[in-house]
């Protein structure tokens, strides 16, 4: 919840100063945004849902193995290599 918060207090400030422009609040901005806002609420609230339930080393082995698994299925689906620095790292 912290990160809503946080991006809603960072772009106001720079909606004030000019520096981003929103599109003023309207159904059609709802309706396209919308669905995907809440799918990522549902997305946030399942992950800590889970991560609760887990024991601290199997969460440890599961961050470790996702980039490396990510990484993997975006060349094999998406064709996208990653640069060498990030594959080194």
């Amino acid at each position: 919840m912290g990160q809503f918060v946080f991006t809603l207090v960072a772009m106001l400030p720079l909606h004030l100063f000019g520096l981003l422009k929103l599109e003023p609040l309207s159904g059609r901005v709802v309706s396209l945004a919308g669905p995907l806002s809440i799918l990522f609420l549902v997305d946030v609230l399942c992950s800590l849902a889970a991560t609760q339930r887990l024991s601290l080393p199997m969460f440890t082995v599961l961050r470790r193995f996702a980039i490396p698994m990510t990484m993997l299925l975006e060349k094999a689906w998406g064709q996208a290599t990653p640069p060498r620095l990030v594959q080194c790292e």
